[in-house]
């Protein structure tokens, strides 16, 4: 598919923070944003302000991933050498001392982009990229503050280098991507205890990647059950394994998809229900519908469609319904609908590369960042009002919404009571 334009750009440029980020994390609420600049500060944002509501450098160290919960109260930094953890974000103010972490982990390693993850809530947490580990904290709220050197609750080694990590709404299933190639899954992550040599066993390790060279970006359904990745190899792969909770030992992905003319797939991004997957490549945007009833068999499953861009998209993003999706480039962000159509025109023009992106649950809100530059927050001009599962997403303060409305219907009713009532008495007082 060539690009396809909307009759107008939509989009509205909430801030700008003219600062060299690493990462960046927008709640799924879309209204806080964290994101750690070069070389070792976290900024934390609320939606409408480019002046950050709270700010915290780290002594020596480098920060190079962040991590944010479902409401933005739970904050996870990944530096060059451990990971930082802050509770109640949203009701910092400051900077050193008096928004230090709440807790800090032992030493690791280096946690980079794409290998740090944090449950809805913010009480489970899953890293990797340190070497050959994938780690785990459960209770992550229950820790007092200014702790340090916490101990993972589970942890376990591949004997090879881990790239990337998922986690499931909940916090009770994690993927892991490796550089074998192989994906690792576990689905009671909450329950699990263990160190080496007798860390806790992934229920599978899939190894059936054919080609691939590394793993190198892994995403997860919200209900842990569905999960895709992407690798590098001569020729890009992406895959997908359906019924994830019920697989064991080495199972072979439920589906795949191979690029050709030495293409590749960089990026992977999947909805809330898992049934909508979108691959970010050397040649453009890849989307598919459907994903949990997808199979290889009797043939290979083609996209629905796929967006042309010249240059490699780094990064994509995709909200909880799966209607619209972000993809980042050289030099640009693309916001697409599920039908392949671009919805902004012309596309959002960047300063330098694009690195790193995050999408609100509802898709109205998308922060991003460029390499050693600046950090972009957008309003999308789009939003989804219904979740692809459990039906009308409805506002908690319904009742407050419907007020007016019942208020005037019982009115009327009243008015229709006395009016009867009315008719009836003069209708007896006649006779």
């Amino acid at each position: 598919m060539q690009e396809a334009y909307a009759p107008a750009t939509t989009y509205a440029i909430l801030w700008l923070d003219w600062v060299p980020i690493e990462d960046i994390a927008v709640s799924g609420n879309g209204q806080c944003v964290a994101s750690v600049e070069q070389p070792g500060t976290l900024r934390f944002n609320d939606r409408s302000s480019e002046t950050a509501l709270w700010n915290w450098t780290a002594t020596g160290e480098t920060l190079l991933s962040v991590a944010i919960s479902r409401n933005g109260d739970c904050v996870a930094v990944g530096s060059n050498q451990r990971v930082y953890f802050w509770v109640g974000a949203t009701s910092l103010t400051g900077t050193n001392p008096t928004t230090n972490p709440t807790w800090n982990s032992t030493t690791l390693g280096a946690i980079e982009r794409r290998c740090l993850a944090m449950s809805d809530d913010g009480n489970y947490l899953a890293a990797c990229g340190t070497g050959y580990y994938a780690y785990y904290w459960r209770d992550t709220k229950g820790h007092s503050q200014g702790s340090s050197n916490v101990q993972t609750t589970w942890d376990y080694s591949f004997g090879h280098m881990a790239e990337a990590v998922d986690i499931s709404s909940d916090g009770d299933c994690v993927a892991v991507g490796t550089k074998t190639p192989s994906v690792a899954y576990w689905k009671r992550a909450r329950t699990l205890t263990g160190h080496g040599p007798s860390e806790p066993q992934p229920d599978w390790l899939s190894t059936k990647i054919n080609s691939a060279i590394s793993v190198v970006d892994v995403a997860i359904s919200d209900d842990g059950n569905y999960v895709a990745a992407v690798s590098h190899s001569i020729t890009g792969e992406l895959y997908y394994w359906a019924s994830a909770k019920a697989l064991e030992g080495d199972p072979t992905p439920t589906w795949h998809n191979e690029l050709w003319g030495g293409s590749i797939f960089d990026a992977v991004a999947i909805s809330c229900d898992g049934n909508s997957v979108v691959g970010g490549a050397t040649n453009g945007v890849y989307f598919w519908s459907g994903a949990t009833q997808l199979h290889d068999l009797p043939s290979t499953p083609t996209p629905d469609w796929v967006y042309t861009i010249a240059g490699l998209v780094k990064d994509v993003a995709i909200n909880s319904a799966g209607e619209y999706i972000a993809a980042a480039t050289d030099s640009a962000a693309y916001f697409l609908n599920s039908t392949g159509s671009s919805l902004w025109n012309p596309p959002y023009v960047t300063d330098a590369l694009l690195n790193s992106m995050s999408l609100s649950e509802d898709g109205g809100t998308l922060a991003m960042a460029t390499v050693g530059s600046t950090a972009h927050v957008l309003d999308t001009g789009f939003r989804t009002t219904s979740e692809p599962v459990g039906g009308i997403l409805m506002p908690v303060d319904i009742f407050a919404l419907l007020w007016p409305y019942l208020f005037a219907a019982g009115l009327a009713f009243l008015a229709t009571i006395a009016l009867v009532y009315k008719r009836r008495t003069h209708s007896l007082s006649a006779r």
